[in-house]
């Protein structure tokens, strides 16, 4: 699972702007709003579960769903001024704070950068 989420410091309404902004019906690999509160760190922002590189699976669709993901965590990272972590299968890889750095995110991910 990938998820961006915000941290106990932020707005809560930012993921939620987000989620609706995305469209998510229009993606194989729609993201979930995620409001959890673990040993008083409060996590507030999206997750999205995408198959292993192992499986068959389309990979345009889910380069599709990261990069969809990423341009409207870092529009609202930019908007509300602040940081999104991402992470993937528990693993931090790197921020989102609506800078033009975000936008190559994705193929830092890919492995294509």
């Amino acid at each position: 699972m990938a998820g961006i989420g915000l941290d106990q410091r932020t707005d809560p309404a930012g993921g939620e702007a987000a989620l609706d902004a995305l469209g998510s019906d229009r993606l194989t690999y729609p993201p979930k709003f995620v409001d959890q509160d673990d040993a008083g760190l409060r996590t507030v922002g999206l997750a999205v579960s995408l198959p292993a590189p192992a499986e068959s699976s389309d990979e345009r669709e889910v380069r599709r769903t990261v990069e969809v993901l990423v341009a409207a965590m870092s529009d609202v990272a930019r908007r509300v001024q602040t940081e999104f972590v991402i992470e993937y299968e528990g693993e931090e890889l790197g921020t989102l704070d609506g800078g033009r750095a975000d936008a190559h995110f994705p193929e830092r991910f890919f492995g294509t950068a």
